[in-house]
């Protein structure tokens, strides 16, 4: 009997200090360590994989007096099959969004508490004012929303590297509580506007693809299949922080909105035949009075070895070719340039796919300048235009 006594207290301690070790350790991180470990999950939300074309979860358009927000994602949970080319078949997708009439956030958002069902519950919300709500189901026009809009819009189903995820606004974050009361603040997508308003604002003129941090706001749950719900939260043993980068198309201009049709709902108040000119006639519109300027702010520069030659940016060429019947004027001052950069006029295919109507060019002395189009309209003042015969041409662009 003591030899087996023995036998059991060989076994038994050294599996009693292995306990003791895990049993130690795992009080001691609760206790020291856990508030000082940090997991890093980050999430890229870039364009659609199972789109046709470039879509993007969530694009801006800027005008002097139009502002708008646009959301696209997808309707259903199904992932569509890889094609032998290594191609997906592309999923229906479904576009919500706003559109505001000024560029001051003053005049657009405004700060308001509500009482949930528990009366001592607060909660600090940001109301959008001013605008129109809009929804889209693929057509070519949007309709103007009925009994939900973006301000209660807040799940949207999009592909995370191919893997389609849940994008769901934070909600409620507990900020304060005393005694009974305890304050809430609402992150959902009205806040997500109007903290990034001017954000959105600084981008540059024309069209570009921006990168917001936009962890703040949304977290990310992954599809179940067994449950065929979006109940996946990201977890881990230690403290979590989840940073969401979302890829944002950025459309922004600096002159008016003058036709529906520039609009990303194609829609202006709910009214898809509107004109600045308060003319409804497209055709008469189009042809006879919309005008289109272009500065320098437009333009870069190719150099070459006798100096820098003018061209239109490839955002904003690619920008101006999805307009149609619009009269382009593009206004060329020269004194506007640095006297160190030479320009010595419009480089060779200056414009791309953009047929610039009519150009000016002005410079306070007497100058001249090289065209290789003679067939564009020019008018200038103090500017001689001058053929570019023996030029050396080349370069890089700056």
């Amino acid at each position: 009997m003591k030899k087996y006594q023995i036998v059991l207290l060989c076994l038994y301690i050294p599996l009693a200090i292995v306990s003791f070790f895990f049993v130690s350790w795992w009080v001691f991180y609760e206790v020291n360590l856990k508030d000082a470990v940090t997991a890093v999950k980050t999430n890229f939300v870039n364009n659609a994989t199972y789109a046709e074309d470039d879509v993007y979860f969530m694009e801006i358009n800027i005008y002097d007096n139009v502002v708008e927000w646009k959301w696209n994602y997808y309707v259903d949970t199904s992932l569509p099959e890889k094609n032998e080319d290594g191609t997906y078949d592309t999923k229906y997708m479904f576009s919500t969004g706003v559109q505001f009439y000024s560029q001051d956030v003053n005049e657009n958002f405004e700060a308001y508490a509500d009482n949930g069902v528990i009366l001592t519950d607060i909660y600090v919300k940001m109301g959008a004012k001013n605008c129109t709500y809009y929804s889209n189901d693929g057509s070519e026009t949007a309709y103007v929303s009925g009994g939900t809009n973006i301000a209660n819009q807040n799940k949207w189903i999009w592909d995370v590297g191919g893997e389609l995820c849940l994008i769901e606004a934070k909600g409620d974050v507990k900020f304060a509580g005393a005694l009974w009361i305890n304050g809430y603040e609402v992150f959902d997508t009205t806040k997500l506007m109007f903290e990034n308003w001017e954000s959105a604002l600084t981008c540059e003129n024309g069209l570009s693809i921006r990168t917001f941090d936009f962890s703040r706001y949304y977290t990310l749950k992954t599809f179940n299949s067994e449950t065929g719900k979006f109940d996946v939260p990201v977890t881990d043993e230690k403290i979590l922080k989840e940073w969401t980068f979302v890829n944002v198309k950025v459309t922004k201009s600096s002159n008016k909105m003058i036709s529906a049709s520039q609009s990303l709902f194609n829609s202006y108040k709910g009214d898809s035949d509107w004109q600045a000119d308060g003319t409804e006639d497209k055709q008469t519109y189009w042809m006879d009075e919309t005008v289109y300027h272009l500065n320098n702010n437009d333009l870069t520069y190719t150099k070459t070895n006798d100096g820098y030659y003018l061209s239109l940016k490839s955002a904003c060429e690619k920008y101006l070719s999805e307009f149609k019947n619009v009269y382009f004027v593009l206004d060329i001052n020269l004194d506007e340039f640095e006297e160190i950069l030479n320009i010595k006029g419009l480089a060779e295919n200056a414009f791309g796919d953009v047929e610039i109507n009519e150009i000016n060019i002005s410079s306070s002395e007497k100058r001249d300048f090289i065209i290789y189009d003679e067939d564009l309209n020019i008018k200038t003042t103090n500017v001689t235009i001058i053929s570019p015969q023996n030029l050396i041409t080349g370069g890089e662009v700056c």
